[in-house]
C-alpha cells in the first residue's frame, strides 16, 4: 500500500536492521515479513511467531519517531499476546471490525485481551461499513451496520468511526498510493482523517 513492495530491500546498519522507506516522501519507514520473505511461503509456528516479534522490536534500529503502528492479524492469537508482553508500555490498541456481528466475537475477545493485559483500549472502528458508489457517489447498506459502535458501547470504550466501502480505495492500495493522498477530497478521505484526528486525542488524553 506504499509502493515499495518488490522494491524495497532491507539494510543492516550498525544498531540492527534498518526499515524501507516509502517512496511517497513521507517519511514512513515499514518493516514486514513481506520485506524478509518477498516471495516465498512462510509457515510460522508459535515459537517463530515469538521469534520474528522478538526480532522486529529488538533488532530493527527505528530511531526516534512519533509513531510506532504494529498492525496485527485479528482476534487473540500468539502475535497479540507477545506484543503486549514484550511492550508493556504501549500508548494503546485500536479494535477493527467489521458490520456483522459474528465478527464482534473475535473482536470483543481481541479488546478484552488488552484491556486484561492492563492496556488502554484508544478505541474501536468499523470497517466495510456501507458502501460508496464510485459513481453517483450515493452509498448504500449492503451489510448490516453498526455493530462496532454497538460494541464500543457495550464494552465502553469510544467508537472511533467507520469507513464504508469505495472502489477507488481498493484502486489505491493496489497502486501503493494512500486513498487520503490521491483523493483527498473525496468523503472517505474525510472519514478517515476524523479518525486518525480521534485516535491522537485518546493517545494524548492517555499522555
Amino acid at each position: 500500500m506504499f509502493g515499495i513492495q518488490g522494491k524495497a530491500k532491507l539494510k543492516y546498519g550498525a544498531k540492527g536492521i534498518i526499515p524501507a522507506e516509502d517512496t511517497l516522501g513521507l517519511g514512513m519507514q515499514i518493516i514486514s515479513m513481506g520485506l524478509v520473505y518477498p516471495d516465498d511461503v512462510v509457515t510460522m509456528f508459535h515459537e517463530m511467531r515469538r521469534a520474528t516479534t522478538e526480532e522486529f522490536l529488538a533488532n530493527v534500529d527505528y530511531g526516534e519517531r512519533d509513531y510506532l503502528i504494529v498492525d496485527l492479524p485479528p482476534g487473540t492469537s500468539s502475535d497479540a499476546c507477545n506484543l503486549l508482553q514484550y511492550i508493556p508500555e504501549l500508548d494503546g490498541t485500536v479494535t477493527v471490525t467489521v458490520p456483522p456481528v459474528v465478527s464482534q466475537l473475535a473482536a470483543r475477545k481481541a479488546t478484552l485481551l488488552s484491556a486484561k493485559a492492563g492496556c488502554k483500549v484508544l478505541g474501536i472502528i468499523e470497517n466495510m461499513s456501507g458502501y460508496i458508489c464510485g459513481n453517483c457517489g450515493k452509498e448504500f447498506d449492503f451489510m448490516k451496520k453498526g455493530g462496532g459502535k454497538g460494541l464500543a458501547e457495550e464494552l465502553g470504550v469510544r467508537f472511533l468511526g467507520s469507513l464504508p466501502l469505495h472502489p477507488e480505495v481498493a484502486e489505491s492500495c493496489d497502486e501503493g498510493t494512500p486513498f487520503v493522498l490521491k483523493y483527498p477530497e473525496n468523503p472517505v478521505s474525510e472519514k478517515m482523517r476524523e479518525i486518525a484526528h480521534r485516535l491522537e486525542e485518546e493517545i494524548l488524553l492517555k499522555e
